[in-house]
């Protein structure tokens, strides 16, 4: 997800799937993503598990102008080896909150983390607004 227009997903080197039907996000494992045992750092399980959460709650409000997250609870539940992915899914959606859950295995399917997140849905912007935030 190079050059992705979020840059701390490209430092870590998330990978969204582009489909317009799924909330599905990628972690390939690297080792400066490894904690002190060279499992994959809590910080970054819970940063995959927020992006999956998001792209979830994006995809069911396609008009909102944006989304940000108001709280993330993750449960561990086994240390992260190896790449992990996080699929995502609306179980709330109101006018401008959401609630999403979340889960992150292995390639071979073992549940690694769980996460219910909430989110702020942003109204769209009007094209006078999107004028006055270019500086026109």
């Amino acid at each position: 997800m190079s050059g992705s227009g979020r840059p701390f997903y490209d430092f870590l080197g998330l990978e969204v799937d582009p489909r317009e039907d799924t909330a599905v996000v990628r972690l390939p494992y690297r080792p400066e993503l490894g904690n002190s045992r060279d499992h994959v750092h809590g910080g970054a399980i819970a940063t995959l598990l927020d992006a999956a959460a998001s792209r979830a709650v994006r995809l069911a409000n396609p008009r909102a102008g944006g989304v940000a997250t108001i709280n993330v609870t993750v449960s561990y539940l086994r240390p992260g080896v190896k790449t992990l992915a996080a699929e995502g899914r609306v179980i709330s959606n109101g006018g401008t909150i959401a609630v999403a859950e979340c889960q992150a295995r292995t390639e071979e399917g073992d549940l690694v983390a769980t996460a219910t997140a909430t989110f702020r849905i942003f109204k769209p912007r009007t094209s006078q607004e999107e004028a006055n935030a270019r500086g026109h």
